[in-house]
């Protein structure tokens, strides 16, 4: 089932990231001062199957964001349909993370209430963040996924589904198709397509990724 334990702000402080050079080793190894190895192959994923603007929730210091501007900028920004991007931003709600970010595109900003326009990005991402919220804040925060979405546009999660894990604040209980059903009812539909497409990346060899990512698309 979604976990029901509510998350805050201030659960993602120093203590969880770690600090400087040496993150918490629930965090996978990376922080302000080391890129994560997965960044520059997931950018380039986005880049070649979705369009921007692009907008990563849950960016924690905003690797995701920087790496996904620096392959559009070398690529001149050019997506696969001929269409010109803005680029990337991202938001994470972390004071820590967003005084150590690595980017001047990631903001402060809660999932659940964001700040931006209607129907303003192509393209929504986020890694290890849906598990951490509760069903009614779930929901909520796809509505506002959905709300800032262009029309037709695609959203790519890696979420935190039934792992043993020495994260203190990740809430882990619900599997995969859980989160697919919320989608579904959200006026989404489940991209296996590219889910698959997404699997067959050799850059995950060394995540736990497969069979806890998902790829949606609205058409409204």
């Amino acid at each position: 089932m979604i976990t029901s334990v509510r998350p805050s702000p201030s659960e993602y402080d120093a203590n969880y990231y770690g600090t400087g050079a040496s993150p918490s080793s629930h965090y996978r190894g990376y922080g302000p001062t080391s890129l994560p190895h997965w960044a520059r192959p997931m950018a380039r994923w986005l880049k070649n199957n979705a369009c921007g603007p692009y907008l990563d929730v849950g960016g924690a210091f905003g690797h995701l964001t920087a790496m996904l501007n620096q392959v559009l900028t070398q690529e001149g920004l050019i997506l696969p349909n001929g269409q010109q991007t803005t680029g990337a931003i991202g938001v994470d709600w972390s004071d820590h993370a967003v005084a150590n970010r690595v980017t001047p595109n990631l903001h402060q900003m809660d999932a659940r209430k964001l700040t931006f326009p209607n129907s303003l990005f192509g393209t929504i991402s986020s890694v290890d963040l849906l598990q951490c919220f509760d069903a009614t804040d779930l929901n909520q925060v796809i509505a506002e996924m959905k709300r800032v979405g262009m029309k037709d546009h695609l959203q790519l999660h890696v979420i935190g589904t039934g792992r043993s894990n020495s994260d203190p604040v990740r809430r882990m209980e619900a599997g995969i198709s859980e989160y697919a059903q919320r989608f579904n009812a959200a006026g989404y539909t489940i991209r296996w397509d590219l889910i698959d497409d997404f699997h067959r990346n050799p850059a995950w060899s060394q995540t736990d990724w497969v069979g806890r990512t998902l790829v949606v698309q609205y058409v409204g």
